[in-house]
This record gives structure tokens, sequence and C-alpha cells, in this order.
């Protein structure tokens, strides 16, 4: 997307992050992120002022960069539920498909517990102690398999 720049943020390496800076900002609709320089631009329009095609700019509007993985997993996710314990990690994404994608990303990891743009990625199917709690998600990466 070109045009209707708010900011650029240099030195992003992903799109998750650069999706996190327009999460934050009131009025981004949609961000370009460029790959090769590390660059990302947050937008006020839905898709900038203008689609234009460049290599190596990926973009996306806010909306659907949100829902893009969502109904895949959302059969799979224990919602107000924990898997406590058996962490390999914690790293910030920007929602919970980002956080599945990131454990689909390495061989040890059988589930995810993500919460407020944070995810633990865990090397146990339930974590240590699987347990309710408020406003935490959690997803068995089985499921996924099967979704």
């Amino acid at each position: 997307f070109a045009g209707a720049d708010i900011k650029r943020i240099p030195k992003e390496p992903t799109m998750d992050g650069c999706m996190k800076y327009c999460n934050a900002q009131q009025p981004c609709k949609s961000v370009a992120h460029d790959v090769p320089n590390r660059n990302c631009w947050i937008k006020s329009g839905e898709r900038g002022a203008r689609v234009n095609i460049k290599a190596g700019v990926d973009s996306a509007s806010k909306s659907c960069y949100q829902k893009k993985a969502l109904p895949r997993i959302e059969k799979c996710v224990h919602k107000d539920f924990d898997f406590y314990g058996a962490d390999i990690g914690r790293i910030e994404v920007f929602d919970i498909a980002s956080c599945v994608k990131s454990c689909q990303d390495l061989a040890n990891c059988k589930s995810i517990t993500f919460s407020r743009g944070k995810c633990w990625r865990k090397n146990k199917r339930l974590g240590a102690i699987p347990r309710p709690k408020t406003d935490v998600h959690s997803v068995e990466m089985i499921c996924v398999g099967s979704c």
C-alpha cells in the first residue's frame, strides 16, 4: 500500500512487529512492511492511499491481518484457560494466530498460552499445570494440525 503514511518505524524485522505499532496507533488501518530494508509504514487508510505492488514490500489491512488465521484455529482455542508451566520461552506477538504460527516453527513446541500480546510456547501439550484463568487463552498444537 502506498501513501496515507502516519509514521515510519525503522529497523522492524517482522510484519507482526509492524502490526503491533499499528495496533497501538488509533488512526492506523493498515501497514506496509519493507522486508529487505526492515522498515514499517503505518497507514491511516484501509489500503493506504492506493494499492501499489512493490517487490519486497508486504502490505496488510489491520482488520484482515487480525482475522487471517483465526477461523482455522478457533475451534482449538481453550478460552480463559492457562497451560501453566513447561515454557520454552515467551515472545511478543500481534495475536493468537501469530502465537500459534511461532509454535509451529519450533520442533518441540506442543502448545501455547496467549494473553495481551504475550505468547508462551510450551514443550508439553497442556503445559505443566492446566488451569482456568481469565483473559488467557491456550491452544494444543495437535488440534491445530487437524483444523
